[in-house]
Formats: structure tokens, sequence, C-alpha cells
């Protein structure tokens, strides 16, 4: 659990929208390099709403009582879960009560198989409330009167034999098959008569009531149930060796000399040193000597149009602006350009006035 084992993990892969919970090896520094196709076994929880169904209800106080139309009921206080799990869809039959109190035991699962989980909480739901979480007011949440909510899920769990290939740390192809009745019950069975993981399951539900939403917090639950579960069963497997894999190796395909890089990159700086010192002595040029502005305007198409048209171009004896260059803008007469024909039959620009 929580993959804290040196030998097994357990991750989570989304297949056609549904998010499996999948035994792995565990990744350490031999297998980053590692491509392989390999068979294993994953879980698929779904859980819905059942509160309203199972008649939730404030009792007291301090709590909550319900009582389902197939076998499960009780009392639900300010903290904690409750479980049932059962031989088939109908939910019939009921022996998950540690203490006898339902009927049972029961002698087998399906696959898939379905258990129900009734909770309570509060410190999740409040701090819920600080991001606007819908949970509080959704119906299927039932509040008690010392502040913590109650809710029921009814869920089935559905047991895989997966085929998948990991190329570079990724997955890349899954192929999943329903598993048979016996590796269903090995896992449902370890988390029903071991209860190991029932803490983590609860500390789960906790986590999952500070969703924003009611759909989101059965998501979460639902992860968590398939992971846990099949991680407590996982003890029970034989690694088998994968049926194919191969291993990445990096080489150095190249090698520069340090010596040639290091004059490369200092004769780029000295290229880059060596442009910045002729821009700021262009710059200085331009702005600190008289003429050059007034140069660069006129080898612009408007100064060289100015020369070849005004009349006396030198009315201005430095200019700032191309308008500067024409007699107009200082409200004197200008010429007017025209077109003449000339003695051999073309035409030529002249100017008047």
């Amino acid at each position: 659990m929580a993959n804290m084992s040196l030998r097994d993990a357990v991750h989570t892969y989304t297949s056609n929208g549904d998010e499996h919970a999948y035994l792995t090896p565990f990744l350490g520094e031999d297998l980053q390099s590692l491509d392989y196709r390999a068979k294993t076994f994953s879980v698929f929880t779904q859980c819905r709403a059942a509160s309203q169904e199972c008649r939730l209800e404030k009792m007291a106080a301090c709590c909550n009582q319900f009582k389902c139309p197939y076998a499960f009921e009780g009392i639900l206080g300010d903290e904690g879960f409750d479980m049932a799990y059962y031989t088939d869809s109908s939910a019939e039959n009921n022996s998950s009560d540690p203490d006898g109190f339902r009927e049972g035991p029961i002698y087998g699962v399906d696959n898939p198989y379905y258990f129900s989980i009734a909770a309570s909480n509060m410190g999740g739901f409040r701090g819920s409330d600080a991001h606007k979480s819908s949970l509080p007011d959704n119906p299927e949440v039932v509040g008690q009167g010392h502040g913590a909510l109650s809710f029921i899920l009814f869920c089935n769990t559905t047991v895989f034999d997966i085929e998948y290939t990991v190329l570079n740390g990724t997955i890349r192809r899954w192929k999943s098959t329903e598993s048979n009745a016996s590796v269903a019950n090995i896992i449902q069975s370890m988390e029903q008569y071991t209860q190991y993981a029932r803490s983590q399951l609860g500390h789960a539900i906790l986590m999952a009531s500070y969703s924003v939403d009611f759909e989101t917090m059965a998501q979460r639950i639902s992860t968590a149930y398939s992971s846990l579960a099949l991680a407590i069963a996982s003890s029970t497997f034989v690694r088998e060796p994968a049926l194919s894999a191969q291993r990445r190796e990096s080489r150095i395909i190249t090698v520069v000399e340090v010596a040639p890089l290091t004059a490369l990159v200092l004769s780029n700086l000295m290229l880059a040193i060596f442009g910045l010192v002729l821009a700021i002595l262009a710059m200085d040029a331009t702005m600190g000597q008289d003429g050059v502005a007034d140069g660069q305007k006129r080898l612009t198409i408007a100064g060289m149009v100015a020369d070849r048209f005004e009349a006396n171009p030198d009315h201005v004896p430095s200019v700032d602006k191309a308008e500067d260059f024409f007699r107009e803008t200082f409200g004197l007469a200008t010429s007017k350009v025209q077109l003449e024909r000339t003695s051999a039959g073309g035409v030529v620009y002249t100017s008047s006035g």
C-alpha cells in the first residue's frame, strides 16, 4: 500500500474513460531503461449514489440511520464508514459484518462483484465549503446535528487480465479481458477478511470529501478502493517473466574536443562584442555629428523627390523630418510637377513655378 514495497507497485491507467488500478513491478533504476510486454491484473470500480435509495436520514444530533432495500442497514456516527459485500448484483446476500451481526458468511463472489459503503465525515465537508463545494447541498448527502455529513455508495468492481506494452516508461498498448471468478475472489476476500486496508480507505474517503461535487468524490473513492484492494491481494500473486523485453542504452555518437569548442564559443562572443561596438559607433556618428542625420533624410524617397522637383532645395539648411524638404511646409510657393513630351517622342517629368 502507498507503493512502499520494493517488489511491486500499484499505478492507475485510464482506458476508454475507465480508470484502472493495475499491478506492476517496482520501477527501480534497473527497470527505468527497460521496454517490455507483460501480463498483469487490474481492478476497475465504479460507484453511484444510494443515500436516498437507502433512506438515509437524521436520527439524532450525533447520528444518521439508514435502511437499504437490500441487505445493508445501520447507524452512522460523526466519523467513520461501514461496508457490505454481496454475492451478486441483487445485493440480497450480505456477510460483511465481522461481528456476525448480519447473515453470512458468503462463499464467493462473481466478477464483477458488488458492495456498499456508508460513510460520515466532519472535517472534509467543512473544508470543502471554503471552495464552494456543492456536496453539502446535494440531496444524496445528509447532515447531522453536530455538523457531520453522511452519504451511501453502491459500487461494483471488475477484475481484468491485462496484457500491456511499456515503451520509454509509457504504456503504449493495453488489452483487457475479464478475469475468472477465482481472481475476483482473491482480491475481494483479501480486503474483506483481512481489513488491512480499512484505515487507508477511511483516509481516502476523507480526502475525497474535499471534492467539488458528488460525482468527483465517488470517482476518487472508487479509484482508492481499486488500488487498495489490489495492493492487499498482490502478496498472493507469483511473478512471471515478461512476454518480451529489451533494454535501452544511451550512447555518445559524436564528440567535440574542448579546444575547438572553446575557440568557437570565444570567436562568436568576439563577433558579438565587435557588432555591439559598431552599433555604438554608428549611433554616435548619427547623433553626434552635424549633417549626418540630414544626409540620411536626403537619401530617402521623399528627399530624392524634393531634390529632383523643388526649385530651390536649399531653403532649409538642415531637416529633422522629410516634410521639411518641401517649400509648402513653410508656406512658400512650390513647384508643379508635370509631364512634357520630348523631341524624340517620349515624355519627361518637369517642374515649373
